[in-house]
């Protein structure tokens, strides 16, 4: 095992003749792996205001009492397809979003998704809910095969 790397050492290979180990840095690594699944949050279940809760980038205007508001996010590397999503509100409710105002209440359980995913980007969509001016999630995409 070589002792500058804190990997298993262990790499499969198809067929009968092997070729010198692979090492790839921890971020090449990451950037392969994000083409397939990607998500704005550490862990398992996410909850609370977190720097990793996606909101769109300010204020949208006057508060809306129903209707559409919506973001377009880039991703971080390009996925191998246009990927499904999966959307949580600030409570961790999932399939919901949140919608706020600046200084006033917020609202979880809104309706929205992920909408118009591309390789390269994706759109939270809010489509109905309380008085807001901005929408926010955590935010899931799978890309697998």
């Amino acid at each position: 095992f070589p002792s500058h790397d804190n990997s298993a050492g262990v790499q499969l290979e198809a067929g009968t003749n092997a070729t010198p180990f692979e090492f790839r840095p921890y971020g090449t690594e990451l950037a392969l792996c994000q083409r397939y699944y990607w998500q704005s949050f550490p862990g398992q279940t996410p909850s609370g205001w977190g720097a990793n809760f996606l909101t769109t980038s300010g204020y949208q205007g006057a508060a809306l009492t129903t209707g559409m508001i919506n973001q377009n996010f880039f991703l971080p590397v390009p996925m191998r397809a246009a990927p499904t999503g999966a959307v949580w509100d600030h409570l961790g409710a999932s399939g919901k979003i949140s919608s706020f105002n600046p200084n006033v209440a917020n609202n979880g359980g809104e309706t929205g998704s992920i909408v118009n995913t591309s390789t390269t980007t994706f759109m939270i969509n809010r489509t109905s809910g309380a008085n807001a001016s901005q929408i926010g999630a955590y935010v899931s995409l799978n890309s697998e095969l």
